[in-house]
């Protein structure tokens, strides 16, 4: 038994591949995704075929249930999000939709118009109708803006997101016995996920999720009705979830375009069991994961993302998104872009111009500076360490459940300081339940004395993501120039032999 309590048996099984298992980085990371990552078309398919004959059961059940005051709802739900996108990993199976509700409305007033509202939402201005006018789409307006519309002193009656997602929901929740009675055998209900509410349900021996979420069409993208407590009930936020999926149908298929963003999403979502108090799982969203990969590609050419390019993708993913945390910066991918002004990519169809000219939207603006130094670390380590990482997913993923908060200590080269420093920052969390009265700051000077008693205290020294990215430039001038040498040489040889 070693010191940290990790069986010297588990610690064989990730330090030694098996002989005739010895695999390149590529063939592993191959493997990976083949295995534990990839949802197979075939797998993932009749699930989603299932969950939109669901919702399609709700929404029709819901419409026969509809007042004359009630809005409208759209019987083409909406499929969006990574089931939709081609970019799901196993083994979930959730699934989202939004569902176009048709609403009446004055303008809809963002950003450019009231710096007060948040750059990537809007308020749903609607226009009272006059008292003589009360019949209309709604049977009777005058009853519509009491119950789905709050009064502010500037912008007059808004729709309210609040109160058209609790009704929605509440609309949905009578289908119950509709659902029960349509598909004998299943046991449907919903549970509630924070201001949202899941219909779970198991099917084929398996449970699935799905997100039902009204949306109001504006100019080819959609205002939804997710509340976030700190912008109160009236703003909608933005989604051009349409457009993210039409981005990802516009990258060809033979390529490692969907590999890299996949087994990043996994790498992420198993990095708690890896380290347990991981911020990387907890803390950074997938979405955040998915804007740095479209930065990327933009950022590219095609032919970086060839397949036998993958292993060079993936660790320059890690960096990317390791820099952006370090940078506390990471730009939305629509709003307040301006590289996008001017560009005639089908996937930007439709999209109004004017949201590219908003302001920066940085999506790490209110994180803690502390959870994306962490978060910054661990994206590090496993780029530095990506092969015993990937030892570890591939080869022994049971003991993985066993590794003790300091496993990984006793597996690595202790003179390496990037890790150690992404160990100290890991028991962070650990050392507040037991010093809840420790600043940060004491808290990471008391992890650092723990660990330098056993360790030493070798000097740190940052990352340099400036120097990779040179090296990076400079290794393409360099195969640029092999290029057009081997050219001259060939044009050479050819005009010689031309000669005789």
């Amino acid at each position: 038994m070693l010191n940290n309590g990790l069986h010297t048996e588990d610690l064989a099984a990730v330090t030694q591949v098996p002989q005739n298992k010895m695999m390149s980085t590529l063939q592993m990371l191959e493997e990976l995704y083949q295995n534990k990552v990839d949802f197979r078309a075939k797998e993932l398919n009749p699930y989603r075929s299932f969950a939109e004959q669901v919702v399609i059961t709700v929404l029709a059940e819901v419409q026969n249930n509809l007042r004359s005051t009630d809005p409208k709802i759209s019987l083409e739900p909406i499929g969006t999000g990574s089931s939709f996108e081609g970019v799901k990993v196993k083994p979930d199976l959730e699934f989202d939709f939004m569902v176009p509700i048709q609403i009446i409305w004055d303008q809809i007033i963002f950003s450019d118009e009231n710096p007060d509202i948040p750059v990537c939402f809007g308020l749903i201005q609607i226009k009272r109708p006059l008292l003589q006018e009360a019949k209309s789409k709604w049977a009777t307006d005058i009853d519509f803006i009491p119950k789905f519309c709050v009064q502010l002193v500037r912008h007059g009656h808004v729709l309210s997101a609040k109160e058209i997602q609790q009704w929605f929901q509440s609309m949905c929740a009578r289908t119950l016995p509709e659902l029960n009675a349509h598909f004998p055998g299943i046991n449907f209900t919903f549970q509630k996920s924070g201001p949202a509410r899941t219909l779970v349900f198991e099917y084929c021996g398996k449970e699935m999720n799905i997100d039902i979420v009204p949306a109001v069409p504006y100019k080819g993208v959609y205002l939804v009705a997710k509340v976030t407590s700190h912008l109160g009930e009236a703003v909608w936020r933005l989604s051009f979830s349409t457009h993210e999926k039409a981005f990802f149908d516009s990258l060809p298929r033979n390529s490692c375009y969907f590999k890299c963003l996949k087994i990043l999403k996994y790498l992420r979502e198993q990095d708690k069991k890896i380290c347990p108090s991981s911020q990387l799982t907890s803390r950074c969203p997938s979405y955040y994961l998915k804007t740095a990969f479209f930065h990327q590609v933009l950022q590219t050419d095609n032919y970086a993302w060839q397949n036998y390019n993958l292993e060079r993708q993936v660790k320059g993913l890690l960096l990317y998104l390791a820099k952006c945390m370090k940078q506390q910066r990471l730009p939305h991918i629509f709003v307040g872009n301006k590289e996008l002004v001017g560009r005639r990519d089908l996937w930007l169809r439709d999209i109004p111009c004017k949201f590219f000219h908003f302001k920066e939207t940085n999506l790490l603006k209110k994180v803690k500076k502390e959870t994306l130094h962490q978060i910054s670390l661990r994206l590090i380590y496993i780029h530095d360490h990506l092969d015993m990482v990937l030892q570890k997913m591939c080869y022994c993923p049971d003991s993985l459940q066993r590794y003790s908060k300091l496993s990984s200590v006793d597996i690595r080269d202790p003179t390496d300081e990037l890790v150690r420093r992404a160990e100290v920052v890991c028991e962070m969390e650990y050392v507040n339940h037991h010093h809840s009265h420790l600043s940060f700051e004491e808290t990471e000077a008391f992890c650092e004395m723990e660990y330098g008693e056993q360790h030493g205290h070798p000097s740190f020294q940052e990352y340099d993501f400036d120097c990779q990215e040179h090296k990076l430039r400079q290794c393409k001038i360099l195969c640029v120039i092999a290029c057009v040498v081997s050219f001259i040489f060939l044009l050479m040889l050819l005009l010689y032999m031309s000669e005789y």
